[in-house]
């Protein structure tokens, strides 16, 4: 038997195995089956890896995309927090949603409001007093 490299067949000297014997015709059915798996493995991880690309991509955007759909600040949200007897309150500014300024009240006393730092009708205030 002798293998001929470079090429999917081999050539058998053996009794009924000539060129054309169905030992030739049989290995180069499996080579070709083997090519054909390769071939479609291959496909499928350029395939996959493609998907990835277009998909991380639609994903991420554009840098001025990211940039319009920016979140929320931390402190977007407020509430006056109550301290001692006096009556006297604190205000803190710490969370992203008016949700989550009500779920982190201590007391029923304590309301949340928009910071006056990014409340719409403040705006004309700010303009006149950029440094405060």
């Amino acid at each position: 038997m002798q293998f001929y490299p470079g090429r999917w067949f081999v050539q058998c000297d053996q009794a009924g195995g000539g060129t054309g014997s169905g030992l030739t015709r049989s290995f180069l059915a499996i080579a070709a089956v083997s090519l054909l798996v390769w071939v479609m493995k291959f496909a499928l991880r350029l395939l996959s890896v493609g998907l990835i690309a277009a998909l991380s991509g639609s994903f991420m955007g554009t840098p001025a995309e990211a940039q319009r759909k920016q979140r929320a600040p931390s402190d977007l949200w407020c509430r006056d927090v109550q301290i001692g007897w006096g009556g006297g309150s604190v205000m803190i500014c710490r969370a992203y949603s008016y949700e989550q300024c009500m779920a982190s009240r201590t007391s029923h006393i304590e309301t949340c409001y928009l910071n006056p730092l990014y409340d719409p009708r403040f705006a004309d205030w700010r303009k006149r007093n950029p440094h405060y």
